[in-house]
């Protein structure tokens, strides 16, 4: 049983390392989508887009919220809705 464990674990690190050493993509022709639906009571959405087209949604239900969005490219399209909501305390 460890040995089929030990085996199992290594074969997990093996194909989770051949993913990351990927060569990284060339985004500045294709676009890129974001979407976040927060409803916690501390809400915090950070965007980062680097493609030719970025379009990216946010809407946060809370009573703290924060979103902050970069994005570079020749499109670029944001939204950000934001409530504040004081939901049903727990006891």
């Amino acid at each position: 049983m460890k040995t089929l464990l030990s085996l199992l674990v290594l074969g997990l690190t093996l194909s989770s390392a051949s993913v990351y050493s990927q060569a990284e993509r060339d985004n500045s022709n294709r676009p890129c989508f974001d979407v976040n639906v927060q409803i916690d009571r501390n809400n915090r959405s950070n965007v980062d887009q680097d493609c030719g087209q970025n379009y990216s949604r946010t809407m946060q239900a809370g009573q703290n919220n924060e979103a902050t969005t970069y994005q570079s490219g020749d499109v670029n399209d944001n939204k950000v809705r934001q409530y504040g909501h004081d939901g049903p305390s727990r006891r």
